[in-house]
């Protein structure tokens, strides 16, 4: 079998680096490599950039000041107990529920269900617990499993669209993929109900919602505005996923 260089040209302006130790020199903070374009395919509006999306480095390291002050020791520490609580009920759910009822096996042993789903449903309770402030309880209830669906879709959308930037550049994805774009749209537009819900939200939890809203650049002094904590909060919820 032929071996792979270290860098693979794979299109005209196209090019993979097989390198486990170049990963700082491309990403790294400090690096000389501009974003490309392709990343505006992460935006959830033409308004609402978040951190990945974002290519201007002044505007991009602005964020990462504000962001990263909701993943201080402190924050994270501060999320323990809700971690806790939804890892109990996945371990008291697992293998005791039927995974398409939600419903409780009466049995000693229950069908065998795929365990990806389970993995995919405590993952969004929690991220949505930890983010929103809301619990979903996917793991119990199928009423809100369809959003999963819905993330599958937006990430396919996504991979398609970094490999041809101009599908999200120019908006064209419309006519292409209707059906992934729609579906896509309606994924984002229950992300924006659940930041909005959480905006309103008379509550003095601490959540990732919370340290986003408080937190502030300290060069400049000023916060996201409402589009980019919609959009750092959406990020975070298919990242969690």
């Amino acid at each position: 079998m032929p071996t792979i260089g270290e860098f693979v040209r794979y299109g005209p302006n196209k090019v993979i680096v097989n390198s486990n130790t170049a990963i700082k020199d491309i990403y790294g903070r400090t690096a000389n490599v501009q974003k490309s374009t392709a990343y505006r395919a992460f935006e959830t509006s033409p308004t609402a950039h978040d951190t990945q999306s974002t290519v201007n480095k002044v505007a991009h390291a602005r964020k990462r000041r504000v962001i990263g002050q909701a993943f201080s020791e402190s924050a994270i520490r501060s999320f323990e107990d809700h971690v806790l609580e939804h890892v109990e009920t996945f371990v008291t759910h697992l293998g005791r529920a039927d995974v398409h009822t939600g419903k409780p096996q009466e049995k000693s042993w229950s069908p065998a269900v795929n365990i990806a789903k389970l993995c995919s449903y405590v993952s969004f309770d929690l991220m949505a617990e930890l983010v929103f402030g809301n619990a979903f309880h996917m793991l119990e209830l199928m009423d809100n499993r369809f959003i999963i669906d819905l993330i599958q879709v937006a990430a396919f959308r996504v991979g398609v669209c970094l490999q041809m930037p101009n599908l999200a550049v120019w908006n064209i994805d419309k006519i292409f993929t209707p059906r992934v774009r729609k579906l896509r749209d309606q994924y984002v537009g229950v992300s924006k109900r659940m930041a909005v819900d959480r905006m309103n939200m008379d509550s003095k939890r601490q959540d990732l919602f919370s340290h986003i809203l408080a937190a502030k650049d300290p060069q400049t002094g000023k916060g996201f505005s409402l589009d980019e904590i919609w959009g750092e909060s959406t990020l975070l919820i298919v990242a969690g996923e």
